[in-house]
């Protein structure tokens, strides 16, 4: 029962001050998220492009050779 209690009021005291500090203070709000923002966002839109080219690709090679086979697998 204590040690169930100590991790709560330990959770509960780290989620806050992280929180409060990456929207209240503008100062870390540019460096934190400019820094960490910044290189997983340029990641993210690159591999999203590519992702979407690839499925994009793979989906309409795919899409075709199954309705080919369904009408072919059923006469």
């Amino acid at each position: 029962m204590t040690i169930p209690k100590e991790p709560s009021v330990i959770n509960s005291d780290v989620p806050p001050p992280p929180r409060p500090d990456i929207s209240t203070p503008s100062g870390d709000r540019p460096l934190s998220p400019n820094n960490d923002a910044g290189a997983p966002n340029k990641r993210s839109r690159t591999v999203s492009e590519d992702a979407m080219n690839i499925d994009t690709t793979s989906s309409s090679a795919p899409a075709p050779n199954l309705v080919s086979s369904v009408p072919s697998g059923l006469p």
